[in-house]
């Protein structure tokens, strides 16, 4: 993967040191796993999924807030009032930073799941590649299917298609998936 832009590296690392300060067990998902695993394509932000509860959640977004670096987007907070329970988005140094608790069962197992990889020299969770393919077909924009096509088709070799199958029909994605297969030859 080609190197992260100098600020993006420095929110990332940002980031990683607050959670590893507060032992906040996290995995890196969104556009940025996706440019781990499959075709990297450009991006303004970081996605973080978060192991807490909904008031240690409310916990950490005061802790950020409190950070200079850091400062909670209250436009975004604004128009999105029905997720802010178990969704922030933070910006620092221009850079998003969104950070999410699980919303189902998946969500948890990936938080499980989560592997040690080197980015740009940085080390970090970040999600595998079945789960990033789920993690996209369950989002389901155009670019999203296009995420997950791209992690299939690089990482097709290495893929655990039961696991995949098994979490699609749980998931009731398993119609996006097929399409997904339909589109590798």
């Amino acid at each position: 993967m080609e190197s992260i832009q100098v600020s993006f590296k420095e929110v990332l690392k940002k980031a990683l040191n607050f959670f590893e300060e507060h032992g906040i067990h996290y995995v890196l998902f969104g556009a940025w796993a996706v440019n781990y695993w499959g075709q990297p394509r450009s991006t303004q932000d970081f996605d973080f999924l978060v192991l807490l509860s909904e008031e240690d959640f409310e916990k950490l977004k005061q802790k950020l807030k409190n950070l200079s670096s850091f400062q909670m987007d209250l436009e975004w907070h604004k128009h999105n009032p029905m997720i802010t329970k178990r969704h922030a988005r933070f910006t620092c140094h221009n850079v998003i930073v969104d950070i999410t608790l699980p919303r189902d069962e998946h969500d948890e197992a990936v938080l499980k799941r989560r592997i040690k990889r080197d980015m740009s020299g940085i080390p970090l969770y970040v999600l595998t590649p079945e789960d990033s393919i789920l993690q996209k077909l369950k989002t389901g924009r155009p670019k999203d299917f296009d995420d997950a096509l791209s992690v299939f088709i690089k990482q097709k070799e290495n893929i655990d298609f039961n696991y995949l199958r098994s979490w699609a029909k749980k998931l009731g994605i398993y119609e996006e998936l097929n399409w997904l297969f339909t589109k590798v030859k």
